[in-house]
């Protein structure tokens, strides 16, 4: 799957989404539109899966722990094989927006953008980083470079554990091509691969023939919001011109921001979890000694500690997925702000 600009393009390189709620019969006949009967139960798991079902390079391991699901996992040619055997330009937009499963989460998106042209040079941007003249967040940075040059160089912005990482490395060199070809990687995982789902979801019409490529182009947008090469005009780096090259390379590219703090806010699945996992004994114990009421007081008690930061996302996601929430947004227990998005909520779903 590959969108074009005037001289490179970008590729959907490996995806790896959970679904909670389905069968992996129906994930595979409805969301991906295959027929389960090709795929073969491998011996092999991942993530904590005991088994795998393959069908060409296309991996979904199951029979995970409790509420675990299942896990469709993509490397480059899973990816390929996926939009091939299903000839469905939009197979990737409709996996992160189906509303089939109870809930689905990317948990890692790799972007590659491929220079062919020239616009690219590993020793000038291997000069950049050297001397940070690179506007960035990302604050690791490390280069390798092979002792005769027969592997070529590879530059990592970003620690393997980060949840945005981007990798550049000379991908001529690597498969000793006569051509020049240098490739951009931008990896989202964890926390950054769900909010660049969401942004998915709100940007990507339904129905859309070209999804896929719209899904790519939102990455390559990450990659120019995350990254760039700059002259040293001003001591502001903020306030530095963009290399004129790295400005080529990414041509017609709008820069997207993942908006919200980095750190992790729960999803509804993994509070869930939780509550079960700490709470749910003690719940049972004082509801059967005292009674539901008690319960019931305790939840409106609750209401008023309720977090826009956690609640809000949460919102959105049960939107983003078309779900109904259960409780009359009207309920006066529940705090002003909390009740006015959910409020929001219900005129947009009555209204679409």
């Amino acid at each position: 799957m590959t969108m074009s600009n005037t001289t490179n393009n970008c590729t959907l390189d490996a995806i790896t989404v959970s679904i909670h709620g389905v069968s992996p019969n129906r994930f595979i006949r409805y969301v991906l539109g295959l027929n389960p009967s090709a795929f073969t139960l491998q011996s092999y798991g991942r993530y904590g899966y005991r088994n795998c079902l393959k069908y060409a390079s296309i991996e979904i391991y199951i029979n995970g722990g409790k509420n675990m699901g299942i896990c469709l996992d993509l490397k480059s040619q899973g990816c390929a094989d996926l939009v091939h055997l299903t000839q469905n330009e939009s197979v990737f937009h409709d996996i992160l927006s189906s509303n089939i499963p109870d809930y689905t989460s990317l948990t890692r998106i790799d972007i590659a953008m491929d220079d062919h042209c020239g616009s690219l040079d590993m020793d000038t941007m291997a000069d950049k980083v050297e001397k940070r003249e690179v506007r960035t967040r990302l604050r690791s940075r490390t280069q390798y470079k092979s002792m005769d040059d027969t592997d070529g160089h590879t530059i990592y912005l970003g620690t393997p554990k980060s949840d945005v990482r981007i990798r550049i490395y000379d991908k001529q060199a690597e498969l000793h091509s006569i051509s020049h070809w240098i490739r951009v990687e931008l990896v989202l995982r964890r926390n950054s691969a769900k909010k660049f789902q969401t942004q998915v979801i709100q940007s990507v019409p339904a129905g859309s023939t070209d999804g896929n490529q719209q899904v790519a182009t939102l990455g390559a947008g990450v990659l120019r919001d995350r990254l760039a090469f700059v002259e040293p005009t001003d001591t502001n780096i903020s306030r530095c011109t963009v290399c004129a090259w790295w400005d080529e390379f990414l041509a017609g590219l709008e820069p997207l921001h993942l908006a919200g703090k980095d750190r992790e806010i729960p999803s509804i699945q993994q509070m869930n979890a939780w509550l079960n996992k700490q709470v749910s004994g003690s719940l049972s114990l004082m509801t059967c000694l005292v009674g539901p009421a008690w319960l019931e007081q305790l939840i409106c008690d609750g209401a008023y500690r309720i977090k826009d930061e956690v609640a809000l996302p949460m919102v959105q996601e049960m939107a983003a997925h078309r779900k109904s929430i259960a409780v009359d947004p009207f309920q006066d227990y529940l705090p002003d702000r909390i009740r006015e998005v959910m409020t929001d909520y219900y005129k947009n779903k009555h209204t679409t």
